[in-house]
């Protein structure tokens, strides 16, 4: 069995789940901007300067591609090779509502999946060790995880 740990992960290249700016208040890392201007940076697009990037089109080839957006994908790819999702998102990260979608998208498909979600925490908490004692907790819970799910 293979083992997937996605911590924060941004899933959806569009960036355009309205919830996100309902959690923007509360993320103190990233701003719905700053997704939007990684997207598609990602994609290829070109931003002129002074541009809002959330206005310019993502091309429809970029959004059906799964290396470059996780929920155009199929996820039967996790069970045809046996593969564990482990995924950590803290729901004030702008990032979680599309990270939500994905996990429904995941347990709908039956994909094995474990779901950690930090409450009232900010986008990718456990890697803070030192930050808080939920970033610590969130990092042990991860280590028992991998230890009891990697490959043997």
């Amino acid at each position: 069995m293979m083992l997937d740990l996605l911590i924060s992960p941004g899933v959806d290249l569009k960036t355009d789940n309205p919830d996100m700016y309902q959690v923007a208040p509360y993320d103190f890392i990233i701003t719905p901007e700053h997704c939007q201007r990684g997207g598609r940076l990602w994609a290829g697009v070109h931003i002129p300067p002074s541009t809002r990037p959330g206005s310019l089109p993502i091309p429809a080839e970029k959004l059906a591609n799964p290396h470059l957006n996780p929920l155009a994908g199929d996820l039967n790819i996790f069970l045809n090779h046996g593969t564990k999702l482990v995924i950590v998102s803290g729901q004030w990260d702008i990032l979680h509502p599309d990270i939500l979608v994905f996990v429904d998208n995941a347990e709908k498909a039956r994909v094995q999946l474990t779901y950690i979600e930090g409450e009232h925490q900010f986008h990718c908490f456990p890697v803070a060790v030192g930050v808080s004692p939920e970033s610590r907790q969130a990092a042990e819970l991860i280590n028992r995880q991998v230890k009891a799910n990697g490959e043997s």
